[in-house]
């Protein structure tokens, strides 16, 4: 069953790595798929659509569901959005304000049929882990090789979560399914 069709989905950071995979997996899913991202090349790469230009992506998007009768934004966070890491200050700063900004956002908009949710995963191998774990290790004072089975003994899984992992789970957010009727 297709779960977007007829929905619309702007991708902000879509041009690589998660949020590549996140419009890939929405197209697959019937969505319409528009990428924000710093780098026209690697947005248009990803997907026929990009949108050019600065904005304040939430309050636009915002006005444009209450005035449609609802709709769906997905934010990324992180696991360190919800739990501190030595030596990782200034990234645990702003994924916790993501995780806030989306309580608040969620709360505030909650009756315009609006709903609002951030996905916080773990590692997650992508183009941007492969430049951060050599500082991973030496800040962890370990070996690059020691790095990934050591963080996936830390997850019952013992499995890192990926990209597709993760784009099936913002499927799930944006769709129906997740409308919590009861």
């Amino acid at each position: 069953m297709i779960k977007l069709k007829n929905k619309v989905a702007v991708v902000t950071g879509g041009g690589s790595g998660i949020g590549a995979g996140i419009c890939k997996q929405f197209r697959r899913e019937g969505a319409k798929v528009a990428v924000c991202d710093i780098s026209k090349e690697n947005a248009d790469k990803t997907i026929d659509i990009n949108l050019k230009g600065t904005f304040n992506a939430c309050q636009a998007t915002v006005r444009r569901m209450k005035k449609q009768g609802g709709g769906v934004i997905l934010n990324m966070s992180s696991q360190s959005g919800k739990k501190g890491n030595a030596q990782y200050a200034a990234y645990c700063t702003s994924k916790f304000a993501i995780t806030g900004l989306t309580q608040s956002l969620a709360a505030e908009f909650a009756g315009n049929n609006i709903r609002i949710n951030a996905l916080c995963p773990g590692v997650v191998l992508t183009p941007l882990w492969d430049v951060m774990i050599g500082d991973y290790a030496a800040k962890q004072n370990m070996k690059i090789e020691d790095v990934k089975p050591y963080l996936e003994g830390e997850i019952p899984l013992n499995r890192l979560c990926s990209i597709e992992d993760i784009a099936k789970t913002a499927v799930f957010y944006a769709s129906d399914d997740a409308t919590y009727r009861s």
